[in-house]
């Protein structure tokens, strides 16, 4: 994924032992270790941890899911579930790489075909990312 270092984005990092309630919005990235029952909402690229666990909607450039998430995930690149991984929910995104070992539960729709429009519960985060029909 992208290196904020060079862009001048910001990177905020959750460590394993956080427990937060509420949204994340940021133009820059961010990695979770912990836990979030929330909305994450960020302009650049999401990295969740072996030990993350998400329960809500995802919005990034970018997301590599090393956790758990339970909801919906938009990304208007690429979208990647680790070996260690799990995701149940919805996703749209160009591009979508799961290892061997990882698990996705769900929808899935490729933002690049416009043949119909994004699924239901990605439609607000697809016109946050910038991404139309």
């Amino acid at each position: 994924m992208g290196d904020d270092r060079n862009t001048g984005l910001s990177l905020l990092i959750i460590p394993a032992d956080a427990q937060l309630t509420g949204s994340i919005v940021s133009a820059g990235s961010v990695r979770i270790e912990g836990r979030l029952e929330g909305e994450i909402k960020i302009q650049g690229d999401l990295t969740l941890g072996v030990s993350a666990e998400i329960a809500g909607s995802v919005a990034a450039r970018n997301a590599s899911i090393g956790g758990r998430v339970d909801g919906d995930v938009t990304v208007s690149n690429l979208l990647e579930i680790t070996a260690t991984g799990t995701l149940r929910g919805d996703i749209l995104t160009k591009d979508l790489a799961i290892e061997r070992g990882g698990s996705f539960v769900g929808a899935n729709r490729h933002h690049s075909i416009s043949d119909s429009p994004p699924l239901e519960g990605c439609r607000e985060a697809a016109g946050w990312l910038g991404i139309r029909d």
